[in-house]
């Protein structure tokens, strides 16, 4: 419950993949924020009419109508709020350089749960104006994702082994998966992975090991150039153990 006169944070989100909705919804809910979902351009529109956001996850290619539209209206009714686009395609390749304000942002696909909640709060707390200006809002968040990942470089600690892994399902009609994956490196707060096949960031993952007993959520995943390999971060969800080679 928020005490005072704090008002709540509101977040919408408008994506047609029922994974990104869930995902986002459930990393930015907190005690300070209020999250709602669209599946479509149609309840986008409905919820940016009859409701204040202060932030807008909006993704360009919906099932009724573009996001580009959603985007203008939002623009029409509610000029502050913050529009964080997301789209696996480059923002040149979207039209997005002409329709970008001060108050939008463009994040590509697939993306980092953890970094994208660092990005949101830090502009929800400090406001979108200290992103805005001179350099582009692009740039703004990949300069805060890399300063991310340059930060916490020197926690990881490079391995070399086999891990097995149990992965829950995606969706219903799916069964959960056992494989093995190669560990490249591992912090107290997650390990890097690599497999022959995709993961999906959200994903629920049990690990089986001698040196490491967790479960972790991944965060991002990236192709190995051209080979068959992905490589994924993992982020811890509850505590685990980390032994030394050669302990008992």
């Amino acid at each position: 419950m928020i005490q005072g006169s704090v008002a709540l944070k509101k977040i919408l989100v408008v994506d047609d993949e029922s994974l990104i909705r869930y995902s986002l919804t459930m990393m930015l809910q907190s005690e300070m924020t209020e999250v709602r979902a669209a599946s479509t351009g149609a309840e986008a529109l409905i919820e940016v009419h009859s409701h204040f956001y202060d932030l807008c996850f909006l993704d360009i290619h919906l099932p009724d109508i573009s996001g580009l539209d959603v985007l203008k209206e939002i623009r029409d009714i509610s000029p502050e709020t913050v529009v964080i686009i997301i789209s696996a395609n480059e923002p040149e390749e979207e039209g997005l350089m002409e329709q970008r304000k001060d108050k939008e942002y463009y994040i590509p696909k697939p993306f980092d749960l953890f970094q994208v909640k660092a990005f949101v709060d830090k502009v929800l707390n400090e406001g979108a104006h200290r992103y805005s200006g001179e350099v582009h809002a692009i740039k703004n968040y990949n300069a805060f994702v890399n300063q991310l990942v340059n930060q916490r470089m020197h926690e990881r600690k490079p391995v070399e082994k086999r891990i097995t892994c149990l992965g829950a399902s995606m969706h219903a009609v799916e069964e959960a998966m056992v494989f093995d994956a190669n560990v490249i490196d591992i912090s107290d707060g997650g390990v890097g992975i690599a497999v022959n096949f995709e993961l999906r960031p959200g994903q629920t993952l049990r690990f089986f090991d001698r040196a490491v007993a967790c479960i972790g959520v991944v965060r991002w995943i990236k192709r190995v150039d051209a080979s068959p390999w992905y490589r994924s971060g993992i982020q811890f969800t509850e505590p685990h153990r980390v032994q030394q080679e050669g302990s008992t």
